[in-house]
C-alpha cells in the first residue's frame, strides 16, 4: 500500500492557501468597491433623512400633531435619532464618523440640497 502522507500534505496546504486567501481577500483577487467620498456620505444621509422627514410630515398632516417617536410616524429608525423640542422636532442621522441634524423649522428642500445630483454623479463614476 502507497504511503499517502504526500497527498494529504498536499490536500491540506491547498486547503490552508484557500482558507487564507477567503479570509485576507486580497485586491489583485477580489474586488472591492472603491471608498465612497465623504460628499457622497453625506448626500446618502441627507436622502435617507429627506424620506424619512417625508414620513414625519405625513404623520402630522394625518394627525395634526408631530409623533413622539420615529415608529409611531412609521419611520425605520436605525442610525437616526428623534427629539421633540418645543413646537417642533429634531432629526439626527448618523452614517460612520458623520453626523447631521435636521430641525422641523428648516424646509426639508433646503436640508436635501443637492443630494441627487451628488448620488447621480458617482453612479456614473464621476465622482469628484
Amino acid at each position: 500500500m502507497p504511503d499517502k502522507t504526500p497527498f494529504w500534505l498536499g490536500v491540506s496546504f491547498v486547503i490552508c492557501l484557500l482558507l487564507a486567501l477567503i479570509i485576507l481577500q486580497p485586491a489583485w483577487l477580489f474586488n472591492h468597491p472603491p471608498a465612497e467620498s465623504p460628499q457622497s456620505t453625506e448626500a446618502s444621509l441627507r436622502i435617507r433623512m429627506y424620506v424619512e422627514i417625508d414620513r414625519i410630515q405625513r404623520y402630522k398632516e394625518a394627525n395634526g400633531k408631530w409623533p413622539e417617536s420615529l415608529q409611531e410616524a412609521g419611520v425605520d429608525g436605525s442610525g437616526l435619532v428623534f427629539e421633540r423640542r418645543g413646537p417642533g422636532y429634531i432629526l439626527t442621522g448618523t452614517n460612520g464618523g458623520l453626523t447631521l441634524r435636521y430641525r422641523s423649522t428648516e424646509t426639508p428642500e433646503d436640508f436635501l440640497g443637492n443630494s441627487y445630483e451628488v448620488v447621480r454623479e458617482r453612479a456614473r463614476g464621476k465622482q469628484k
